[in-house]
């Protein structure tokens, strides 16, 4: 018999995503970029990535340990989020202090906030294995993923219109974001209190990470971890630093910074419950490593522009495949084992992408200052971004060769796969998306927006008739 979700647990589940993602929109999103502000150099950028990465990679080892000492999953978790919340607090204070003694506090106290946040994350993964039954995870988490998407966009672009209007005293608004970010992770805390852990007595499986390299049950989980983390650290070569290019190089201020952010949360809006459902139809396998591909042409892709709206579609294209990525990884983990071997898994898991995105910002400091002296294009950030680009595609190369999933569904009705995957789906899934965006309108919204998302609405007939003879074309 499959277990039938529990509704209550699944819209709680929903509206903690949605705070943390508040929290995450308007605090984390922004770190990068006060820093920036309070004179950060491309070192500190890096270290502000690559250091509470490794903190958070062996912090959170520790969490199944922790759990079978109190015996308590959720209280482990929730004692972890509360720490969480008020690292905002200590963040927050940076700002009352001068840029010298800032940046050090800074790191220390954002450090904080990713080891908490770490700590959390494989028993809260494990919590949710438990309660989530296996046959509608993709959809869930596509929904949830989706739901927090919308949460971080909407966060995201209320913090980049609030530095705008307060330009000249950039300080006050950064204190409001980071206060606001508090307050929406005590509300995430809040959502979760109120789940039941079904499993909270029973002891958590504990397998460090060279067991976990060693142990026959892990095969394809071994796999899988550490591929993505060899992904994650080439990409991280390139990622944190490109705050530093918009800001130095392209001289975007915060309001194109925020447009950049807001068009890739649409993005993975729209396609978060469109990977769900591809991964239950094609498995986790063939989403994961072809939304790789696409998503190592992007840094390449920023080359050959500079023009804020031809950058916005690139942002776009890569928060569509990042999120096939982030869904599809995660659930090929958690489908690979046996869910009592869930916490350690994503612990292991989460120490191998930890220490990834540790490395790899090293790396994009040691190429950085290579590149200031020999660099291969015009500038040590766009030859940075070439090497980051051609690295992701040699990875993605491994992952097709080495990944073995045994999941595959063959389209209904002898539809070409490639079709399906790049256009016939994506189509229903943005016109069911635009549908909800514009049932919400046409109920509460203005009359510009209304017919704002008439004229989305029309475009995306066009688009969804000419993936449509695209099809009939091929069929031919």
């Amino acid at each position: 018999m499959q277990k039938k979700p529990d509704e209550k647990v699944l819209d709680r589940s929903i509206k903690d995503g949605a705070a943390y993602s508040i929290a995450a929109g308007a605090g984390e999103a922004y770190v990068a970029a006060y820093a920036v502000m309070r004179g950060a150099s491309d070192a500190f950028i890096g270290s502000l990535t690559s250091i509470p990465a490794l903190v958070g990679a062996l912090v959170q080892l520790a969490a199944p340990y922790a759990a079978n000492k109190f015996r308590n999953r959720k209280l482990v978790v929730l004692g972890s989020i509360a720490l969480n919340a008020l690292s905002w607090l200590l963040i927050l204070s940076t700002v009352f202090v001068s840029a010298e003694a800032a940046l050090p506090s800074l790191l220390i106290f954002f450090t904080i906030y990713a080891a908490t946040n770490a700590f959390a994350n494989p028993l809260w993964s494990g919590w949710m294995a438990d309660l989530i039954p296996e046959q509608v995870r993709g959809w869930f988490f596509g929904k949830r993923n989706a739901v927090a998407q919308m949460a971080s966009l909407a966060a995201t672009l209320a913090a980049g219109f609030l530095l705008g209007f307060l330009q000249n005293d950039a300080l006050l608004g950064f204190a409001l974001l980071f206060s606001a970010a508090f307050i929406a992770r005590l509300a995430s805390l809040r959502f979760l209190a109120f789940i039941p852990d079904e499993g909270s007595s029973a002891p958590a499986a504990t397998e460090t990470p060279f067991e976990f390299l060693k142990s026959p049950f892990n095969a394809e989980a071994r796999a899988t971890v550490l591929l993505t983390s060899l992904f994650i650290f080439v990409v991280y070569f390139a990622s944190p630093f490109f705050v530093v290019y918009q800001f130095r190089d392209l001289h975007f201020g915060y309001l194109e910074y925020t447009f950049l952010l807001a068009v890739a949360s649409i993005a993975r809006i729209v396609a978060m419950p469109y990977w769900g459902k591809m991964s239950q139809l094609f498995g986790n396998k063939l989403v994961l490593v072809s939304c790789a591909a696409f998503a190592s042409i992007v840094p390449i892709l920023w080359l050959t522009s500079t023009n804020i709206f031809v950058l916005a579609i690139f942002e776009m294209f890569g928060g569509f495949v990042w999120a096939g990525i982030d869904l599809a990884a995660f659930n090929y983990v958690l489908c690979s084992v046996k869910h009592e071997r869930v916490p350690c898994v994503m612990s292991n898991y989460n120490f191998f992408t930890g220490i990834a995105r540790f490395g790899g910002p090293i790396i994009g400091t040691l190429l950085i200052l290579h590149f200031d002296a020999f660099p291969l294009l015009w500038g040590s950030l766009p030859s940075l971004l070439l090497v980051s680009g051609v690295s992701r595609l040699a990875v993605v190369a491994l992952m097709a060769l080495l990944l073995h999933e045994t999941v595959l569904l063959v389209p209904r009705r002898g539809q070409p796969f490639l079709v399906n995957l790049a256009a016939i789906h994506p189509v229903r899934g943005l016109t069911s998306n635009l549908h909800l965006v514009w049932s919400a309108v046409k109920n509460n919204g203005s009359r510009a927006a209304q017919k704002g998302a008439r004229a989305v609405g029309r475009g995306a007939a066009i688009v969804g008739k000419g993936a449509y003879a695209i099809k009939g074309k091929l069929k031919k």
